[in-house]
């Protein structure tokens, strides 16, 4: 925690930058708050710490996705937020059981692995392997018919000035190529391999696991000298239907009730590690901004509502039902800010929504004090977050650009997700932007962003890029 001197110094720079600033006297009086309160008296740090050891690893459907809701929810209800509750959504569920990876060297060679989730229930293979690079398309239809009957092998990554590929595109591709399996080498050093859904809306086709970084170049300087070695991959786990809740709370807009800004986080995370950095930081950055705009009884002009979802890790079900069960007013959210894995802020980045970018440069600008550039907002649209479901339903959507050190990320999704990996300043300077920039969203004179129509989202997803990924995972909904 910070000493009184050094909180005092922050506070000093603080109005030292308010002064010279060209903000508004009304925002410099409450930017002087927001972030007074949470240099003196922000609760951030100290939550994450009880969602990461108390609770730890957060999968949604079960016992610890369920504790983590009541405690979200208890957190919004001593804020004094508006109307906290819980809105219920079914999805499918997935439990990690037994899992054994060997190589059938001579020694018979046991890797350090994890199931991805949404694979099968069970599955006891024994194939040959087939090394398909990154696993882009590109390289797949290069080994085409190669690929039947084999596991194919692939890292973590992308061909070199190609897009990034997602692990459910790279076994969705390894399936329709005819494999009996897939294995992902992480790229984290350390004998950590990560987990991560490999399936959006249902489960795999085919087991698909993922190896250390240490255990998977092994495995492909073995297959150089030894290329009709066979792997043996047996699993079990639990499927079927379960449920989980996503916990909304509000403050209510004082003149244009009905029209809404929505900040949110996934609460859910992986049991494999303690859920810290994803997205621990997001979810408990949401709550320091929703404490300190309720304490000092902030007033916009419209609604701010607060979301944390669950599900996201499995593919997004928690943003995707709320969409659905909120279809009637997407079209008054005037914008959904999204903290997922946040760090320390530097600017801003639109989903794909360009008419966004003249108030997020202004705002930037007006925040460069604090670090953030507005020489570098951006408009990219992106997907595999809980934005995606906003964002294909033609809601306009964002997040902060933010710094997150690779001793922290490189641990995501792994056994080393832990809470020392955190900063307490970067939680701070996360929630400390937050509030402000959902203040300004909420009462600006127009709205930020625009409502798009089908075409116009169809479009905007081809126009950057997303149109195969879309369509390798079942989400593009368009026809040629």
């Amino acid at each position: 925690m910070f000493n009184d001197k050094v909180k005092a110094t922050f506070y000093s720079l603080l109005l030292s930058i308010l002064i010279v600033s060209n903000i508004s006297a009304e925002d410099k009086d409450i930017y002087r708050l927001i972030f007074g309160e949470i240099i003196y008296n922000s609760e951030a740090y100290s939550n994450l710490r009880e969602l990461s050891d108390d609770i730890g690893g957060r999968v949604s459907g079960t016992e610890a996705g369920y504790r983590a809701e009541r405690w979200a929810l208890q957190k919004f209800t001593s804020y004094g937020l508006h109307n906290p509750h819980f809105e219920r959504f079914e999805m499918p569920g997935w439990k990690r059981g037994s899992l054994t990876v060997e190589v059938l060297t001579p020694g018979k060679k046991i890797l350090s692995a994890v199931a991805l989730a949404n694979t099968p229930s069970k599955a006891k293979i024994t194939d040959q392997i087939i090394d398909a690079g990154f696993g882009h398309p590109d390289e797949f239809a290069e080994l085409g018919e190669n690929i039947k009957g084999k596991i194919v092998l692939a890292e973590v990554g992308t061909l070199p000035g190609e897009r990034s590929v997602h692990r459910t595109e790279k076994v969705e591709l390894a399936t329709r190529y005819g494999a009996t399996g897939f294995v992902l080498i992480t790229n984290a050093p350390g004998n950590l391999p990560r987990t991560g859904t490999c399936k959006v809306g249902g489960y795999a086709d085919i087991p698909a696991i993922s190896v250390s970084s240490e255990h998977g170049t092994w495995l492909r300087r073995y297959l150089k000298d030894h290329p009709d070695v066979e792997m043996k991959i047996n699993m079990k786990n639990k499927t079927g239907m379960t449920h989980a809740n996503n916990i909304v709370a509000e403050i209510i807009g004082t003149e244009k009730p009905d029209e809404i800004v929505i900040v949110g986080a996934h609460l859910d995370s992986w049991e494999l590690g303690q859920g810290t950095i994803d997205n621990g930081v997001g979810s408990v950055s949401l709550l320091e901004t929703a404490r300190v705009l309720s304490l000092l009884g902030a007033k916009p002009k419209r609604t701010i509502r607060f979301i944390l979802f669950m599900g996201e890790e499995f593919g997004l079900y928690g943003s995707k039902a709320y969409v659905k069960q909120h279809s009637s007013e997407l079209e008054n959210i005037v914008m959904m800010l999204n903290m997922d894995m946040v760090g320390d802020p530097y600017s801003f980045n639109s989903y794909g929504h360009e008419e966004a970018l003249p108030f997020l440069k202004k705002l930037a600008a007006d925040l460069q004090g604090f670090g953030i550039s507005k020489d570098k907002v951006t408009n990219k649209a992106g997907l595999h977050s809980d934005h995606q479901s906003f964002t294909l339903a033609g809601v306009p959507a964002m997040s902060l650009r933010s710094t997150l050190d690779e001793s922290m990320w490189r641990y995501y999704h792994s056994a080393g997700d832990t809470f020392d990996k955190a900063s307490e300043t970067y939680l701070n300077n996360a929630a400390s932007i937050a509030a402000t920039t959902l203040l300004r969203i909420a009462n600006a004179e127009e709205r930020v962003g625009r409502f798009y129509s089908d075409d116009e989202i169809r479009d905007m997803l081809i126009e950057h890029g997303l149109k195969e990924p879309l369509s390798l995972t079942g989400y593009w909904r368009w026809k040629d």
